[in-house]
């Protein structure tokens, strides 16, 4: 009887350890100032292993990093000075999150798009909508969530009407 306790105990130990290296891990970037593919080098990553769907991709080094690809990611931590162009691409995934801290906090970007389950919180920072060539769009869709207390600038001077801002999803002001 005691033996097969330990031994039911044992298994329920095992599973919940198999359980536990079901959930994703942090990965932070150490690549430098190289592009991201998906299914590129591991070795730009700690732990050796590019983030994937169900891990946190963390940036917070004074780097350049451009995309090379569609990435799909669970979380999503900028900080450190940390430059990263989407080049078109996008970073996606089940509630991945954006949030944009502090007074000196900002994301300068051409185009944003947040699709359902993605959050941008702006907790007293700035999300700077500036297009090299044409005017910026920001993109809430259905399901997505920008809110928090900051700023959205348009920065861009359209020559003629045109839309800067889809709001599909929510818009919700608040201060945590």
């Amino acid at each position: 009887m005691r033996r097969s306790l330990l031994r039911g105990i044992g298994i329920c130990v095992l599973v919940l350890l198999g359980l536990e290296s079901g959930y994703g891990l942090d990965r932070t970037w150490i690549g430098g100032n190289v592009d991201w593919v998906d299914a590129g080098a591991a070795t730009n990553w700690n732990p050796n292993d590019e983030p994937d769907a169900d891990d946190r991709a963390i940036f917070n080094s004074a780097n350049g990093v451009n995309l090379g690809s569609n990435n799909t990611v669970n979380g999503l931590a900028l900080s450190g000075g940390i430059d990263l162009n989407t080049n078109g691409f996008e970073i996606g995934g089940a509630s991945t999150n954006l949030f944009i801290g502090g007074a000196a906090g900002s994301i300068d970007s051409d185009d944003v798009t947040i699709n359902s389950s993605g959050v941008i919180e702006l907790a007293g920072g700035t999300l700077a909508m500036d297009e090299e060539v044409g005017t910026a769009l920001l993109d809430i869709n259905s399901g997505g969530t920008l809110q928090g207390h900051g700023v959205i600038d348009f920065v861009d001077l359209p020559g003629v009407a045109t839309t800067v801002l889809v709001n599909d999803g929510t818009l919700t002001a608040l201060s945590r």
